[in-house]
């Protein structure tokens, strides 16, 4: 087994993740990161003999994805700073060394308190443990271990220059919290492959930048004849002039599942369904309200039994062979507001899909692979989400580490013992009579119990919801019954448990189509 151990020392990660135009922070760090950081100690480091190290790290490429042991991070909040630019020129003089007033200009413009500034990001991961090992469970270094731990002792930072790293090869490492999945993908990570050193190499273009500095510096001190030779020798290998250093292309990446936890000290109660989400975001077309969440859900559940390999089974249609409704856990369909955080107006992001625990583990790539297109370049196609005028949307999958707040599962799924309705709980029927109180109260306790949640500890019914930006229940239309006509009462709820309990939470009759969504509240709010 090999193991290589990272430790943060600053107790944070910057890095800014794929796609995110370095205003997001990348956790888990990719393990072609950390490849690209023992590539740079490999032409840097003078303590290990660089064939030996080019060699070793050959190797390494050809080991495939590794199993990642790391904890969960937060992202700090990020904000714009504006610094001064580095890459500026000194002005030439004139022939008899006197400066104009524009050189004398753009000397001063050098100076730091004079230096034009442009914005930059500089995002964050603030791990519960600072420390990350890559783990090849099947690989055994022998010939290149001493190679390999000199380039990790020359590694000292992992993303920014300013992400300092201690890197080691670890021993008795724990058991891998994140592994290769080709099925789930809770995390799409960047991993090396046969031939990456090479192209790096290429990238760099070390050869033929260091030939043309050594035929500038010898046409510096030739003499007249040589240096008419030496120019026109440069003119012809170097017609574009100076060479420069390529930004390497992207990695190819691999989906990561991250396993449970065995030693949890106890366990979290959740519901039936599972907290692994199917997050799909809008990235074009008129933005809707949370009053359009059946409208939503509907289409998204016509374009999914579409797109479906047949035969669809019971847990994804929700009825049975013979069409009658299913007695069996089921997906369900829910939107993603803007809401819970400042200056929040409730327009969706985007649509989620929760899977039954009961679905088979290969249900994303067997079920849902139609969700993830690519193309010949490896970018993400677009999926139309269509009803007529009412909306016309084109979705994706979202990937990325740290996307906006609604988009992320753990905004839905994060264990609390308080939480609120973000669209209101559907009734099985009308509660009548002086105790309407309390038959609301046994309503909602077993609704809590069809989704196999504990009874709350207190229950209220309620017209507004106490998070920000959800709009009054009246707001919301009506579901209709499916047998005799008539629309089903709802009412926003705000539920409390003895204990935490994970989501995400649905419930009510309108939990298969996005209704009865109940979102964690901040404790000290409860």
């Amino acid at each position: 087994m090999l193991t290589i151990g990272v430790h943060y020392l600053m107790g944070w990660s910057m890095a800014a993740a794929d796609g995110a135009k370095k205003q997001q922070a990348e956790w888990p760090p990719h393990p072609e990161r950390l490849f690209m950081a023992l590539t740079a100690a490999c032409f840097q480091a003078d303590d290990v003999p660089r064939t030996e190290a080019e060699q070793a790290l050959q190797w390494l490429e050809h080991q495939g994805a590794p199993s990642l042991y790391c904890s969960l991070a937060k992202p700090r909040k990020t904000v714009t700073s504006y610094v001064p630019v580095n890459d500026v020129q000194m002005p030439r003089l004139r022939e008899n060394g006197t400066p104009s007033k524009e050189q004398l200009k753009s000397g001063l413009s050098l100076l730091p308190e004079k230096r034009s500034r442009q914005p930059r990001h500089f995002p964050v991961a603030i791990p519960d443990d600072p420390r990350v090992y890559f783990i090849w469970t099947d690989s055994q270094p022998l010939e290149w271990e001493n190679a390999l731990v000199h380039l990790c002792r020359n590694v000292t930072s992992l993303g920014h220059s300013a992400s300092l790293v201690q890197v080691w090869l670890c021993q008795n490492p724990p058991g891998g919290s994140l592994v290769p999945s080709d099925d789930r993908r809770d995390y799409s990570l960047r991993v090396p492959w046969p031939g990456r050193l090479d192209a790096l190499k290429r990238f760099y273009n070390e050869a033929a930048i260091d030939e043309y500095h050594g035929l500038k510096a010898e046409h510096e001190s030739a003499t007249r004849n040589d240096r008419r030779r030496l120019k026109e020798q440069i003119n012809n290998e170097f017609p574009a002039g100076e060479p420069k250093r390529l930004r390497p292309e992207r990695g190819r990446a691999q989906g990561y599942a991250r396993i449970k936890d065995s030693g949890a000290a106890r366990e979290i109660l959740g519901s039936l369904f599972d907290p692994r989400l199917i997050i799909i975001k809008r990235i074009s077309g008129r933005p809707l309200g949370l009053e359009s969440t059946l409208l939503l859900t509907k289409t998204l559940r016509d374009t999914l039994l579409k797109n479906c390999k047949p035969p669809i089974p019971e847990w994804i249609s929700g009825h049975s062979r013979q069409g009658a409704p299913s007695r069996q856990p089921h997906i369900a369909m829910f939107p993603l507001p803007h809401v819970g955080r400042e200056h929040a107006d409730g327009h969706l992001l985007g649509v989620a899909i929760a899977l039954p625990r009961t679905a088979p583990q290969d249900a994303l790539h067997h079920y849902f692979g139609w969700l993830t297109q690519f193309d010949d370049a490896g970018h993400q196609q677009p999926l139309r989400l269509y009803h007529g005028r009412l909306f016309d949307w084109q979705v994706q999958l979202e990937l990325a580490d740290f996307p906006p707040f609604a988009l992320r599962a753990d905004t839905w799924n994060r264990p609390a013992t308080c939480w609120a309705s973000v669209t209101p709980v559907v009734f099985d029927r009308h509660p009548k009579g002086k105790d309407k109180d309390k038959q609301i109260a046994g309503m909602l306790t077993l609704a809590c119990e069809r989704i196999s949640l504990p009874r709350p500890a207190h229950v209220l019914a309620t017209g507004i919801s106490p998070i920000i930006g959800v709009p009054p229940q009246h707001v919301y239309p009506p579901m209709q019954r499916k047998q005799g006509g008539g629309t089903m009462r709802h009412s926003h709820v705000v539920l409390e448990f003895s204990q935490p309990v994970q989501g995400p939470i649905l419930l009510g009759a309108g939990r298969f189509r996005g209704y009865g969504l109940l979102r964690p509240m901040r404790e000290e709010r409860s």
